[in-house]
């Protein structure tokens, strides 16, 4: 109730009911919590001192804002804030430590992670949903009441997916408070499917990672990048300081846990000339895409490797490791070939005069939204960094910055899109799509020699075990992106092109769109929303159940012994 009055205003700020009243629902909940802490159960909590002085420091705080604004207004908004969050981090620190314990039941992560997930949508929906989160130029819920209540809930879908795309612009349309909403869903959301991705890749592994390791590294990368990027923004975007602060946050985090949303209308476009920012969005948006536990788990074998005591003359990979467990390598050489290969592609094909007419399409008079196509007239550097960009975001992020309506790129290159989109990234990584997994380990199973499986216990079985589950991803996928472009053209007007391209980026939760997804009917709208979760929770579910299979295939032992020890010991 006191979160309720203190958020309930208009576009402008303004209280819709009385001050007064607003303050007076908040005061209870204010003096429980101080009550509580100072006089109640809580201080037997072992963390009752920290939360004492956190309490006090709020008070000082919120009496200083009250006395700087000269409003009373703005001390219950910094107290009741501090009482939400600090409610909010206690039941995140409890799911936390479920979700640590169930890392290593694969089968029993999701249910753990899905109700929270899912009431977490419907909060974003309600908070999207206030006048306090869009400007005041926006229609909202009195123009069009359920209209308005759509676009909010396919805006937290969005971003609870991990997809980022919306038919309201991130940076116009969305006041200040709309997108710090959206900016804790894409953090929650980036945490819950980094910890899936770590239950799934878990089996896989040969070292143990725990899951608070994968968010303080995530964390620290996130920052790192904002402080680097902080120079770098222009003084038309972030004038000040906090809007700096803000401007370098939201594209760090985008770019770590595989979002695409973004504060200018026409991306990072002007940016990517800059060496800091492309470096820090392109890095980080491999990093989410690869996975962290893959990149931890190469780290911590080349370091035990490297170590003094461990006298090895074997080659590499040892010879104790089960095929399996050899996915971290595989996926990291893939990603870079990937990578390589697709900007190698993207920058030949959309140099003017390379291909024939025939297979570039006529362009518009103007794409709009102030984007510069990468088939203008630029220098080959550029171009190729556009390139590298563009790769490096089209099987995770998207962060669209660059046109892609008709016209925008050669058929080779779109067709090539739709392909990058719907493989994704690794088990392991926060990116949608089938999972290069799916092709990996099909690989593995097929090129590696017969005794390098039989010679582990289960090897076969998990053999059987991998190659039946790539096959089920490859299905359940296609088939979801099949739905996906079949409801487009059932629901929403548009060319095969814009269909095409819209369904399979949805169904893959990549952030890219032609534009279409600003003109879904009411029914393409749900239908979109539906896929989004199909597509980011479908091929999990299928590799979640692979990894509880195969630990139960590969006995204790065995596990123990695929990690190699050190030869002293």
């Amino acid at each position: 109730m006191a979160v309720a009055a203190m958020l309930a205003r208009d576009a402008g700020g303004n209280y819709l009911i009385p001050m007064w009243i607003a303050c007076c629902i908040q005061l209870p909940a204010l003096l429980h919590w101080c009550q509580q802490q100072f006089a109640g159960r809580r201080r037997e909590v072992r963390a009752s001192r920290l939360d004492q002085g956190l309490t006090l420091a709020m008070l000082l705080t919120a009496v200083g804002l009250g006395l700087q604004a000269q409003s009373v207004d703005a001390s219950f908004i910094a107290a009741t804030t501090f009482v939400a969050g600090m409610l909010l981090m206690e039941r995140l620190d409890a799911l936390g430590s479920r979700v640590e314990e169930a890392i290593t039941e694969p089968g029993r992560i999701a249910v753990l992670v899905f109700r929270p997930w899912l009431l977490m949508l419907l909060a974003g929906t309600v908070l999207l949903a206030l006048p306090l989160s869009t400007q005041s130029s926006v229609p909202d819920y009195r123009h069009n009441f359920w209209l308005h209540v759509g676009q909010s809930a396919f805006s937290s879908v969005s971003a609870g997916c991990l997809v980022g795309i919306s038919a309201y612009s991130y940076g116009e349309d969305y006041t200040f408070f709309g997108q710090a909403i959206l900016f804790v869903l894409t953090q929650l959301s980036g945490m819950a499917f980094a910890a899936l991705g770590l239950a799934a890749a878990h089996p896989f592994l040969r070292q143990a990672i725990s899951l608070r390791s994968i968010l303080l590294v995530a964390f620290g990368m996130q920052l790192t990048a904002m402080c680097l990027m902080y120079p770098c923004w222009q003084a038309t975007d972030a004038p000040a300081a906090a809007s700096r602060i803000w401007f370098g946050l939201v594209h760090a985090s985008d770019a770590m846990w595989n979002s695409g949303w973004m504060l200018r209308t026409d991306g990072l476009g002007e940016y990517l000339r800059q060496p800091i920012v492309f470096a820090c969005v392109v890095i980080l948006a491999v990093t989410g895409s690869l996975g962290l536990p893959h990149i931890l788990d190469l780290i911590a074998g080349a370091r035990r490797v490297q170590a003094p005591q461990a006298q090895w003359t074997d080659s590499l990979p040892p010879r104790g490791v089960p095929p399996w467990k050899q996915l971290a390598s595989w996926e990291a050489g893939a990603a870079l070939v990937a990578l390589m290969t697709c900007a190698a592609c993207i920058f030949l094909w959309e140099t003017p005069r390379f291909l024939p007419e025939s297979m570039v399409t006529s362009r518009p008079v103007d794409f709009g939204g102030g984007r510069v196509s990468i088939r203008d007239d630029m220098s080959h550097a550029e171009r190729w960094m556009r390139s590298v960009y563009l790769a490096s975001t089209l099987r995770s992020a998207g962060m669209q910055s660059m046109p892609l309506s008709e016209g925008a790129v050669a058929w080779p290159t779109w067709i090539l899109m739709l392909g990058a989109m719907l493989l994704g990234g690794s088990i392991a990584g926060t990116a949608g799509g089938m999972r290069t997994t799916t092709l990996l380990l099909p690989l593995i199973c097929t090129f590696l020699p017969r005794l390098s499986w039989t010679s582990h216990p289960g090897g076969y079985e998990v053999r059987r075990l991998l190659l039946r589950g790539a096959l089920q991803a490859i299905a359940v996928m296609c088939g979801v992106a099949a739905v996906s472009v079949m409801l487009l053209f059932l629901t929403t007007d548009g060319t095969v092109y814009e269909r095409v391209f819209d369904g399979v980026s949805t169904a893959s939760n990549v952030g890219l769109t032609t534009g279409l997804s600003l003109h879904l009917t009411v029914f393409g709208r749900i239908s979109m929303m539906l896929l989004m979760i199909a597509g980011r929770w479908a091929p999990l579910l299928i590799w979640l159940g692979v990894s509880h299979r195969l630990l139960a295939l590969t006995p204790p032992v065995a596990r123990s012994k695929s990690i190699p020890q050190d030869r002293t010991e």
